[in-house]
């Protein structure tokens, strides 16, 4: 009887855990290049390289005025971190930034998005 009742719970916990199989997306590459571009941030953010800067933004409103204070303020002081990106879609990952300037730190959200086939900050906002 036991052996009954064994096999056909058996068998749906089998089924059960073939339904978590996901097709490979291949997200690590993406990771990997969004790293090489965090890395070209703190780059050109060391050498106060605003039109450089300019490239890794998505041209939106909100981004031009961050771009146009980040011009205002030399940002060679200052300490940028970044953790590693999670894919939120194909097209989209998300990633927390770090901005130190002598103890003071300051925490952001960034969004990154997909566009012709380079990965671009579309927005940035402070973590709460």
């Amino acid at each position: 009887m036991n052996k009954l009742i064994f096999i056909p719970i058996l068998l749906i916990f089998i089924n059960c855990t073939a339904l978590n199989t996901l097709p490979n997306t291949d997200f690590e590459s993406e990771k990997i290049n969004i790293e090489n571009i965090t890395l070209e941030i703190k780059d050109a953010a060391s050498l106060n390289k605003y039109n450089k800067l300019k490239e890794f933004f998505l041209p939106t409103f909100r981004n031009n005025i961050i771009l146009n204070e980040l011009e205002k303020n030399d940002i060679s002081l200052l300490t940028l971190t970044f953790s590693k990106a999670i894919q939120i879609s194909k097209n989209k990952a998300q990633s927390t930034m770090i901005i130190n300037y002598d103890s003071t730190s300051e925490y952001f959200n960034i969004i990154w998005q997909k566009k012709n086939d380079q990965w671009k900050i579309a927005n940035v906002e402070e973590k709460s």
